[in-house]
């Protein structure tokens, strides 16, 4: 289905069909083929086909590695509210690949990414703004702010950290320690124990169940 579809031109099916082409999905794999189909569908203005060819071009898969191209099309699919172009374009400014290295265009773009919905753009600006990165000053409203939007779509590094941010309030700690133990594993998973059961003794029972 997707091949007839494709093959009339329709954008969606054409970066579907890419999709299962890069995967071996139903097909064998095959990267040229997929960023040929990705192409087709960018070139007719489909933003997330635009951020997976540009994502081939980073890595060099199906077609030559050109950070320039990558950013030209990061940049095509970004103009269109796509948060991962943006946050992708932003790692490009930051390491200076196909662009000059740029930080504030970077912070920019993630900051965009973030207002746009990108639980993982929240993340990392909730922690520019937790830790005094990236030329910020620390400001933990800004940070609760941000951490709170990422944890809430399910950001298991932002449930932690938000609940470290929220340490004098312990039924919220609690809470999101709570919500984020079960994805994690090793000595974090360990500490996490550990700082929930602080919290859960400075609760009533009632809180706890809350």
């Amino acid at each position: 289905w997707y091949r007839k579809a494709a093959d009339q031109g329709f954008a969606q099916a054409q970066h579907s069909l890419g999709g299962l082409y890069e995967l071996g999905n139903g097909v064998p794999a095959d990267p040229t083929t997929a960023a040929q189909w990705y192409r087709k569908a960018a070139e007719q203005g489909f933003a997330p086909a635009q951020f997976s060819l540009g994502l081939c071009y980073v890595h060099g898969t199906g077609v030559p590695q050109d950070f320039g191209q990558a950013l030209a099309w990061y940049g095509k699919a970004a103009k269109q509210n796509n948060s991962d172009a943006m946050m992708n374009l932003a790692f490009l400014y930051h390491n200076g690949q196909g662009v000059p290295k740029d930080e504030a265009r970077s912070f920019d773009l993630v900051r965009q990414a973030a207002e746009a919905g990108s639980a993982d753009a929240q993340f990392q600006l909730g922690m520019d703004y937790y830790q005094g990165e990236e030329g910020l000053q620390q400001d933990n409203d800004l940070a609760g702010k941000w951490l709170s939007r990422s944890a809430q779509q399910g950001d298991v590094a932002a449930q932690f950290n938000y609940a470290m941010l929220l340490k004098a309030q312990p039924a919220k700690v609690y809470f999101w320690l709570s919500v984020a133990a079960p994805h994690l594993n090793g000595q974090t998973k360990e500490k996490t124990t550990e700082l929930r059961t602080t919290a859960a003794a400075r609760l009533s029972p009632a809180q706890r169940a809350e």
